[in-house]
């Protein structure tokens, strides 16, 4: 075995770190140990590469091996074929083409070995069926390929530089190197195959969604790595996400109502099926009902929500249609991003009744549904009732106006109307009248000197409710008055009967005189008394009561009573006035 060292020039093909394997000598007589000649032999066998595999390009040319060991261009030989000196020492043994200098044949062909510098896929499914590039040298007359120490199922040689193999089947795990055989030898990768386990699909959830598709189901497994695609019911998702080696969230894509089968994962190793299936369903919804005006006041605008939901989230498609009984208004609306809408309901009268929502699908993706039965409450709009007096206080007799304002909540549209009576707590009714821009007034000038409180009531209307309100009214107490009485006597008649003259009495209030007010007189009879008459104050505030009669048995009475009854604006006031019996002279 002899090593090729680089030489030579001109004409001469320079090769690098050659190593001679093997050969033979041709006819040429070879020369003795040192001589100048240029004695040669022809070799067959093989060379360490990088010896070319062809013989140079140009006519006429042969490889010849000087003593110096260098190839130099020559005649024409064949591929493999050089001439050489004879062999200048031993080779490196155990070299990688020693098998094939040992196969050379006469011919004198040179044999190199195939290499191999790269493949892909690194791994494959343990049921065989991956294909698998492979690159390197020397893929000439390839003969077998195997991968990770098992035969390929199949191989196609592309180019000498190139080979597209198929794995057969292994036992999972199995790993080893990509090697090519020819007839001038076997080269291996420096990197290994590795068989690897087909995913499997032990479970996911949910187990129906709607044949709208997007729904998520989450997915649950082993050997999720290199996922290559997700299938739910025989549909291909929209997406997926491999969220590690045992778990996906895949999103299921639209299909047909009732499509139903299992979920399915592919990796480059193969494929994996759940054992339960997944069904496109219309999805069950539900609908609820709020009122959201509470308290719902008449006049009131009555806003009513309801949403709708299904297993998945809220529902954005389809109508929702809201009913008020007793012949309420229909309004027909669709649900916002979240799955609700809001009708709003106005002029509703007092009085219960209820609401409802029925929700109406787009399409098959979700089944109908209705709320429950809400009751919805409209309440007469409650009032409050002020009262005022004017004057207040005021004197005895004098007129006060009474006035009632009738209110409804602060914000709340409308005008209470209808009837507002008043009265004096404890006593007796003053008036009624009706309200005109929510007020109703009277005038009263029947109230007592004292504090009296009036009460005005309002009865309510269809839409406001009934309130009441209170005053407390002062009139001021009557004025004091003081009665004075004259000095009377009683005369005989000459009829025999008596008379009493000069009855009379002054009233006044405060030193003036009250003129037009009535005095009553009557005779003291030491038992009671006996009435003379009454007479009305003059300007002066007296008084006079004209001669009158009396019974015989009271001529003899010492005193008469002079009485002022009051007024609203005067105190009552009594006086007693002195008779003397005067029985001479006689009167006519």
């Amino acid at each position: 075995m002899s090593r090729l060292a680089p030489s030579g020039s001109g004409d001469d093909q320079k090769v690098q770190n050659a190593w001679l394997l093997s050969g033979s000598e041709d006819t040429g007589s070879p020369p003795h140990h040192g001589a100048r000649g240029r004695a040669s032999r022809t070799f067959r066998g093989a060379f360490r590469e990088p010896v070319p595999r062809t013989a140079p390009s140009g006519p006429g040319q042969t490889h010849r091996i000087r003593r110096r060991r260098e190839i130099v261009m020559g005649s024409p030989i064949q591929r493999g074929q050089a001439r050489i000196p004879r062999p200048g020492g031993p080779g490196p043994s155990g070299s990688r083409l020693d098998a094939a200098a040992r196969a050379a044949d006469d011919t004198g062909v040179l044999q190199v070995a195939p290499t191999v510098t790269g493949f892909a896929p690194a791994t494959g499914s343990p049921d065989g069926g991956t294909p698998v590039t492979i690159t390197g040298t020397e893929f000439v007359n390839v003969q077998s390929v195997s991968i990770a120490g098992v035969e390929a199922a199949a191989f196609t040689v592309d180019s000498p530089t190139s080979i597209t193999a198929t794995t057969a089947a292994a036992a999972t795990g199995t790993s080893g190197p990509v090697a090519v055989t020819t007839p001038d030898g076997t080269g291996a990768s420096a990197a290994s195959f590795t068989y690897v386990a087909a995913p499997a699909v032990t479970g996911f959830v949910p187990v129906a969604g709607p044949p709208s598709g997007g729904t998520a189901v989450e997915i649950t497994g082993s050997d999720f790595t290199n996922v290559t695609g997700v299938s739910v019911a025989g549909q291909p998702v929209a997406s997926y996400t491999v969220n590690s080696s045992t778990g996906i969230t895949a999103v299921t894509a639209p299909a047909p109502l009732g499509s139903s089968g299992p979920v399915t994962v592919t990796t480059l190793y193969g494929t994996g099926s759940s054992g339960g299936v997944f069904t496109y369903v219309s999805e069950p919804t539900t609908t609820t009902v709020v009122v959201e005006t509470v308290p719902a006041y008449c006049g009131d605008d009555v806003v009513i929500t309801a949403t709708v939901t299904s297993p998945t989230g809220p529902v954005t498609t389809g109508t929702l249609t809201f009913l008020v009984t007793e012949n309420g208004p229909v309004q027909v609306l669709a649900p916002d991003a979240s799955g609700q809408a809001s009708a709003t309901f106005t002029d509703l009268p007092v009085g219960l009744r209820h609401a409802v929502a029925v929700y109406e699908p787009a399409d098959d993706g979700h089944l109908s549904s209705a709320s429950a039965v809400t009751p919805v409450t409209v309440s007469a709009a409650p009032t409050t009732t002020t009262v005022t007096a004017v004057p207040n206080p005021a004197d005895p007799a004098e007129s006060v106006l009474l006035t009632a304002t009738v209110a409804g909540p602060p914000g709340h549209p409308g005008t209470p109307t209808g009837t507002v009576t008043f009265s004096a707590v404890g006593g007796g009714v003053l008036g009624s009248a009706e309200l005109t821009g929510g007020q109703a007034q009277i005038t009263t000038s029947g109230l007592p000197a004292g504090t009296t409180t009036v009460q005005a009531d309002y009865e309510g209307d269809t839409c406001f409710g009934a309130s009441s309100g209170t005053v407390d009214v002062v009139v001021n107490p009557p004025a004091p008055t003081l009665l004075t009485a004259t000095p009377a006597t009683i005369r005989l008649r000459s009829n025999g009967t008596f008379v009493i003259r000069n009855v009379s009495a002054t009233l006044t209030s405060g030193g003036t005189p009250l003129p037009g007010q009535t005095i009553h007189f009557a005779i003291n009879t030491g038992t009671g008394t006996h009435p003379l008459g009454q007479a009305v104050t003059d300007a002066t505030g007296k008084a006079t009561l004209p001669d009158t009669t009396v019974p015989n048995a009271l001529a003899t009475s010492q005193t008469y009573q002079a009485e002022f009854l009051g007024t609203a604006t005067y105190a009552p006031a009594s006086a007693t006035g002195s008779i003397t019996f005067q029985p001479f002279p006689i009167l006519p």
